[in-house]
C-alpha cells in the first residue's frame, strides 16, 4: 500500500514534469539502461535526429591501383589498420580532404597521377563522400574503422521519453555506449558518454510516467 500511494505521488510529479521536458534521470536528459538502450528525455513527438555512429569496422580490398575507398556518405573519420594506436592516434578527420574525381584504374595503372595534399599525401573524397585511400599494397584485404554521421527517426512517447535499442549490427556483448557518440533531436544535443546509469528505467502507461522508488534515493 506504501508502494501504491508513494506511486500515485509520483505519477503526479511526473505528469507536470513530462509537460516541461520529459522525465530526466537527476537532471540528466540522457540515461542508459544495461547496455542495449539509451533513454533521451524530450517532447513529445517524432523528430529526424543526426546521430554519430563509432566504431564502423569494415574489411575492404584495394584495387589493382593500390587505392582504398571506403564508401557512405557522413563519414567524419577513419583510420585503416596500419595507423591503428593505442590512444587513438591515426585516426584522420575527413574535413581536410579535398574533393575530387577519381581516375580510371584500368589493370593497375591510373589514368592521371594523383598529387599530394596540403598535408603531403595524396588522400582525397568525392562530391558523394566516398573516400580515397593511395598507395596502398594492390588487391590486399584492409580493415577500416571509421565514425559517421547518419539520420535517425527518434520518437518520443506521450510521457516524453525515447528508447534507443543497441543496433543489430553490434552483436554479443560489445559496448554500445563506447560507440555511440552523440545525437541531435529536435534542437537538443544529447552525448553518450554523459549517460548516467540507471538500474530501471521509467514506464509509460496511457500518458502517464512513472520511475522506479530508487530514483528518489541520493
Amino acid at each position: 500500500m506504501k508502494i501504491k500511494s508513494l506511486f500515485s505521488v509520483l505519477s503526479f510529479l511526473l505528469i507536470f514534469s513530462a509537460k516541461a521536458y520529459g522525465i530526466p534521470y537527476k537532471g540528466n536528459y540522457i540515461y542508459r539502461y544495461g547496455e542495449d538502450y539509451f533513454y533521451l528525455s524530450g517532447q513529445p513527438g517524432t523528430y529526424v535526429g543526426e546521430m554519430t555512429e563509432g566504431s564502423v569496422v569494415k574489411a575492404l580490398i584495394s584495387n589493382s591501383c593500390g587505392i582504398l575507398v571506403i564508401k557512405g556518405a557522413g563519414i567524419i573519420s577513419y583510420s585503416d589498420e596500419q595507423e591503428w594506436s593505442p590512444n587513438g592516434a591515426g585516426v584522420d578527420s575527413v574535413s581536410h580532404l579535398p574533393i575530387k574525381n577519381p581516375p580510371a584504374c584500368n589493370n593497375g595503372i591510373l589514368s592521371e597521377n594523383l598529387t599530394p595534399n596540403q598535408y603531403g599525401d595524396a588522400r582525397f573524397k568525392d562530391s558523394n563522400g566516398n573516400i580515397y585511400l593511395p598507395n596502398k599494397e594492390p588487391n590486399k584485404a584492409y580493415k577500416v574503422i571509421y565514425y559517421k554521421k547518419v539520420r535517425k527517426s527518434v520518437t518520443f512517447n506521450k510521457c516524453g521519453f525515447a528508447v534507443l535499442k543497441k543496433p543489430k549490427s553490434i552483436s554479443g556483448t560489445a559496448y554500445w555506449w563506447l560507440d555511440f557518440s552523440q545525437i541531435t533531436v529536435n534542437g537538443k544535443t544529447y552525448i553518450g558518454e554523459e549517460a548516467s546509469f540507471v538500474s530501471s528505467p521509467p514506464l509509460c502507461k496511457n500518458g502517464v510516467g512513472y520511475v522506479p522508488v530508487e530514483w528518489l534515493s541520493n
